[in-house]
């Protein structure tokens, strides 16, 4: 891959380089003009644009019809037209540099077709969540430098259609599970080392693969939650505990089954048959008997703020 060490570069230059078929490093670029941004937007391979520290919507617009890799590491800040203009870009495009990005530059962005990195983003307000979560081609988003995720944020990524990496998170909380569950794609929250039984309970619901790969331990209720999921990444020590939910899960919809049978309406409501058909298929599929027994939804944290507020209300 040629490096070519330019400080500036002129429209003539640009349009040579323009034509080149291969990868173009210009790491020494600090400024690119709309014209020159336009030439080398008709680049075709990997593009390194690593020293530009600005730029602007018009030179945007022309690298935006860049098909492959381009990085812009450095980019501390993006306008909204700049953003839509990078919109257009076909391929990965990193943008590592920024740490916070708007509502209108998220919505640009969000027209993209590829891999999109903002790993340098330590905080995303729901609004440029919801911008970003507007995306509905084929994609990948790599957010790993967020380590925590407003209740908000989640809901509007969980509306994101591609692969989304969110490898930062330390934490989860119910809600924030519960809109991410909402997402369809592959889902990777490989830092999490814990995760809740309302967590788990949301995240079932989740359409596409979970990497939850550093999760240490789970309930047993967790694990039958999770369980339900086609595609589930957990380590060697929690893999047990799933494969035992999905045992349980398949015994749960074998009674199901049973007694869904138009010979069983009439007794299904009976608790002497009922315990006996719950018996014999826990012996069949070697699980405990309640274990066939679904318990209720675990109470969100608000749900639990609310039930505490009304007993301290009815004790006044």
């Amino acid at each position: 891959m040629p490096d070519y060490v330019f400080c500036t570069l002129n429209d003539s230059v640009a349009a040579e380089l323009g034509k080149y078929w291969g990868s173009l490093s210009l790491e020494g670029l600090t400024s690119l003009s709309d014209s020159a941004a336009a030439e080398l937007g008709k680049n075709q391979a990997v593009l390194w644009l690593r020293g530009l520290t600005t730029l602007s919507g018009g030179a945007a617009a022309g690298l935006g019809n860049h098909k492959g890799e381009l990085y812009l590491g450095c980019l501390s800040s993006l306008s909204d037209e700049a953003a839509a203009g990078l919109g257009k870009h076909q391929g990965k495009l990193d943008i590592y540099g920024l740490t916070t990005l708007s509502e209108g530059a998220a919505a640009g962005l969000a027209n993209y077709q590829g891999t999109l990195s903002l790993d340098g983003l330590t905080t995303l307000s729901d609004g440029a969540a919801a911008g970003l979560g507007k995306h509905q081609g084929q994609g990948r988003l790599e957010l790993h430098g967020l380590q925590t995720l407003t209740d908000g944020a989640a809901a509007g990524l969980g509306n994101y259609k591609g692969e989304l990496c969110l490898t930062g998170l330390c934490s989860l909380s119910d809600a924030a599970a519960a809109g991410l569950a909402k997402h369809q794609g592959s889902l990777n929250l490989s830092r999490l080392t814990s995760l809740s039984d309302g967590a788990a309970f949301e995240l079932s619901k989740h359409q596409g693969v979970l990497d939850i790969r550093n999760v240490t331990s789970l309930s047993k209720y967790a694990a039958i939650q999770l369980a339900k999921l086609d595609s589930i990444w957990v380590n060697d020590e929690v893999r047990p505990l799933v494969e035992n939910g999905r045992l349980i899960q398949r015994a749960r919809t074998a009674l199901c089954v049973e007694l869904a049978k138009p010979e069983n309406q009439d007794i299904k409501d009976d608790a002497s048959y009922l315990n006996a058909l719950r018996r014999e298929i826990a012996q069949q599929f070697g699980v405990p008997e309640e274990d066939l027994i679904e318990p209720p939804r675990p109470l969100t944290s608000q749900e639990i703020a609310e039930k505490l507020r009304k007993d301290k209300q009815s004790k006044m």
